[in-house]
């Protein structure tokens, strides 16, 4: 299958996995703690760190990063697509609540963000590790996953440019139209069509420079 074709199956899962969270939200309100935990959030936070590990690998392949057998893991994807820094700039907004996230901003002296490695230390480690899937790590691996879908649609339109950081921007806010059932946002100055979430809004977005400037 081509990375297009990857990402489409990729792209439908997720989908459903958003699908289930917003299920849940209309229980657990979004605005709870972020501590919140229950096991069906924990279910999908595992679905999503899977969708973004996956996407990772797959980006990898598609902008043709070298990752040797043994360094086949989120780290090492990671470090590898943000040798220029355009992961940890990835800043999407929450349609449903008034929060934003970078959720690629890994702390100091790690190598994962903190919604990934609490996942990944207790997947063999239930009941106890139910706690993990809280509201927290499973909006922030969510929102992930989303924010690599939509820089895959870039990746198809602009290929390895897609990689230069100065041709990343971020908008300031998002424009809501809290009318309907879930808010829906201004388009961003680009031609590039991206996967429409209801939960989630893209807040950076990359600009073709060679092209001049978008208006």
């Amino acid at each position: 299958m081509s990375f297009r074709d990857d990402v489409v199956e990729l792209k439908n899962a997720y989908f459903g996995t958003e699908y289930q969270f917003i299920e849940v939200s209309r229980v657990i309100s979004v605005d709870n703690a972020s501590e919140t935990f229950s096991p069906r959030l924990y279910s999908i936070l595992g679905d999503a760190c899977s969708q973004v590990e996956n996407l990772l690998r797959l980006l990898c392949g598609k902008l043709e990063i070298p990752i040797a057998d043994n360094e086949k893991n989120f780290p090492s994807y990671y470090s590898k697509l943000n040798e220029t820094g355009i992961l940890e700039r990835q800043f999407v907004d929450l349609l449903i609540s008034n929060h934003a996230y970078k959720p690629f901003s890994i702390p100091q002296n790690r190598d994962s963000p903190l919604w990934w490695t609490a996942y990944n230390k207790t997947k063999h480690d239930l009941p106890a590790g139910y706690k993990q899937g809280n509201l927290g790590n499973t909006i922030q691996a969510l929102a992930a996953a989303y924010s690599l879908h939509c820089i895959s649609a870039y990746v198809l339109d602009y290929g390895r440019n897609v990689l230069k950081n100065d041709w990343w921007n971020e908008l300031d806010g998002t424009s809501l139209n809290t009318q309907s059932e879930f808010p829906t946002v201004a388009e961003r100055p680009t031609n590039t069509f991206l996967p429409k979430s209801k939960i989630f809004f893209c807040l950076s977005y990359f600009q073709d420079l060679s092209l001049g400037a978008h208006i």
